[in-house]
């Protein structure tokens, strides 16, 4: 817990969106790092509701390009 974002081990995901949800929003139990940003977990659930593919892809581009 010394260094800014890290993490054990992360077994395969079926979708960015399952590893995501899993690992990086503040209310999940795997959180380790304890990584907060309101945003990105704004853009996750908006990413999730989101019916334009182009739009979502973006949306998860985002935020893995650490943009949210």
């Amino acid at each position: 817990m010394k260094q800014p974002l890290g993490f054990g081990n992360i077994n395969p995901r079926p979708s960015a969106d399952v590893l995501l949800d899993a690992v990086l929003q503040v209310r999940r139990a795997w959180n380790e790092c304890g990584w907060k940003n309101e945003k990105f977990d704004q853009l996750l659930g908006a990413a999730r509701a989101e019916s334009d593919e182009s739009k979502r892809r973006q949306m998860y581009y985002d935020m893995q390009a650490h943009r949210a």
